[in-house]
C-alpha cells in the first residue's frame, strides 16, 4: 500500500514538472496563483500587525515578487539560449517560444503532413520538425506519420490532429496512396558474360495494408486508406544506407525491383533474353511471375510495401560487336540451311532422273518382249533387228515431237556378244 502511494506521488511530481499537455496548463495556473499570492501578501501582513493601517502597506507584498521574477526571466533566457545553440536554431524567438510551450502548454508548434511529406514554408523554422514535441502534428487524409524517442518508435498517427509529447520526434511520414515508380535502365551481366540493359521499367506500389504476402485490405468509405503499423515501421527503418546518407523508402523499393530483374539476368544467357525462340519461355512473363512469388513478396514486405503492378521494358545489348557477331551467326545458320535445301533438291533431281531412265529402259524392254511375242520366233535374229529398228524409230519420232534429241549411252563394244549371236548364214 505504501509503495503504491509512493509510486503515484512520484508520477504526480514528474508530470507536474516535466509533463506535457494539461500538465503544462496546470503549471501555468500554479504560476498565476503564486503571483496573486504575492499581490495580496500585504493584506496578510496587515492582518498580523494591528498598530499599522492598511493604506501604509498597500502593494508592499509585490516587492517580494521581484526576485522570483528575475530568476524566472534568467532561467527562460538561459534555457532559450541553450535550446537555440544545441538545435542550431536561427533565431532566439523560436527557441523561447518552444521553451515557453514546453513549460506552460501555450503556443505549441504546428507541423502539417500532406502528400507524403512535411509542409514547410521557405526559410521557416518549425520547432516540431527540428526538435520534436511538445507540438501538434496534423496528418492529412491518405498520409501516415511515425513518432519515435531515443529508445525506439512510440506511436503511429493516421489522419487528424495529434499532440506529441516532449522527447517525441517525427521520424517518418509517408503517403498511403498508390505510387508510381520508373526505372530508366537496369544493367546486368548474363550467364555467358554479356552485358544486357533493361530499359523503361514501370511499376506501382503502396504502403502495405495486409499482414501476410498477398493479403490486400480492401478500401472502404469508412477507411479509405488502410495501413499496417508493422509496414510503417519497416518502411521507416529498413532503408538502404549509402555513402551520401540514408536513402528514401521509394529508393529502397526501386532497389528491390532492380534486384529481382538482375537476379533473373544473371541466371540466363543472352539469346533466350533478347531473341527467344518459339520453344523458349517469354523472359518478361517469367520475370513478372517472379514478382508474384512468395519469396519476392516477403522481400517487399520487409520494406513495408505491396507491389501492385509491374511492366518490364525492352532488353538491349549495348556492345555492337555482339550484335555483329550475332548477325554473322544467323547468316551462317541460314546459309547452312539453304545449302542443305539445295543439296536435297539436287539429290532429288538426280534421283528422279535415274528413276526416269530406269522406267524408260524398262518400258523399252517390255515393248521389245511384247513385240517378240507378237511376231513369233521363226526367224529370231532377223525379226529382232526389225523390232529394234522399229522401236528406235518410235523413240526418234517421240523425241522430235518434244524438241529433244535422244541420248544413247556409248557402252564399250562387247566382242563376246557378237560371237554369241547366231550367224545369219546359218539361218
Amino acid at each position: 500500500m505504501l509503495r503504491s502511494i509512493r509510486f503515484r506521488l512520484h508520477i504526480l511530481l514528474v508530470n507536474l514538472f516535466i509533463g506535457g499537455g494539461m500538465w503544462g496548463s496546470l503549471r501555468l495556473v500554479v504560476v498565476v496563483m503564486i503571483v496573486i499570492l504575492f499581490f495580496h501578501l500585504d493584506r496578510l501582513m496587515v492582518a498580523n500587525i494591528n498598530q499599522m493601517t492598511l493604506a501604509s502597506y498597500q502593494g508592499m507584498g509585490l516587492r517580494f515578487l521581484y526576485l522570483p521574477l528575475a530568476a524566472w526571466i534568467c532561467a527562460m533566457v538561459l534555457g532559450s539560449l541553450y535550446v537555440k545553440d544545441i538545435y542550431e536554431l536561427p533565431r532566439f524567438r523560436s527557441a523561447f517560444r518552444y521553451l515557453f510551450a514546453a513549460l506552460y502548454g501555450l503556443g505549441y508548434g504546428h507541423l502539417v503532413v500532406k502528400d507524403g511529406k512535411k509542409l514547410l514554408k521557405e526559410k521557416e523554422t518549425n520547432t516540431v520538425d527540428i526538435i520534436g514535441g511538445p507540438g501538434i502534428v496534423s496528418v492529412s487524409p491518405g498520409n501516415v506519420a511515425l513518432m519515435e524517442r531515443t529508445s525506439g518508435p512510440t506511436r503511429i498517427f493516421g489522419q487528424g490532429g495529434h499532440l506529441i509529447m516532449r522527447g517525441e520526434t517525427v521520424k517518418e511520414v509517408a503517403s498511403l496512396e498508390d505510387q508510381h515508380g520508373f526505372i530508366e535502365k537496369v544493367s546486368a551481366t548474363t550467364k555467358d558474360g554479356i552485358k544486357v540493359i533493361v530499359k523503361d521499367v514501370n511499376y506501382r506500389f503502396r504502403v502495405r495494408a495486409g499482414r501476410k504476402p498477398g493479403d490486400y485490405t480492401r478500401r472502404t468509405p469508412a477507411e479509405p486508406f488502410p495501413f499496417s503499423k508493422e509496414a510503417v515501421k519497416n518502411l521507416a527503418y529498413n532503408r538502404v544506407v549509402r555513402t551520401t546518407g540514408v536513402g528514401t523508402w521509394q529508393e529502397a523499393v526501386e532497389g528491390a525491383v532492380q534486384g529481382v530483374i538482375t537476379d533473373y539476368i544473371y541466371q540466363h544467357k543472352v539469346d533466350p533474353l533478347t531473341t527467344p525462340k518459339p520453344e523458349d519461355k517469354d523472359p518478361r512473363g517469367e520475370i513478372r511471375d517472379r514478382f508474384k512469388s512468395r519469396g519476392v513478396r516477403e522481400r517487399f514486405k520487409s520494406l513495408g510495401a505491396d507491389l501492385l503492378w509491374i511492366d518490364i521494358g525492352n532488353f538491349e545489348v549495348p556492345d555492337k560487336e555482339v550484335v555483329k557477331q550475332r548477325i554473322a551467326t544467323w547468316g551462317a545458320l541460314w546459309e547452312g540451311e539453304i545449302s542443305l535445301d539445295r543439296a536435297r533438291g539436287e539429290a532429288s533431281r538426280l534421283y528422279l532422273q535415274e528413276v526416269g531412265r530406269a522406267q524408260a529402259q524398262a518400258e523399252i524392254l517390255d515393248s521389245i518382249v511384247r513385240g517378240l511375242d507378237i511376231f513369233g520366233l521363226e526367224d529370231p535374229v532377223d525379226k529382232l533387228r526389225k523390232i529394234v529398228l522399229l522401236r528406235a524409230a518410235q523413240l526418234l519420232e517421240a523425241s522430235s515431237e518434244h524438241g529433244q534429241a535422244p541420248t544413247f549411252s556409248h557402252l564399250p563394244p562387247d566382242k563376246d556378244a557378237e560371237k554369241k549371236l547366231p550367224s545369219t548364214d546359218k539361218i
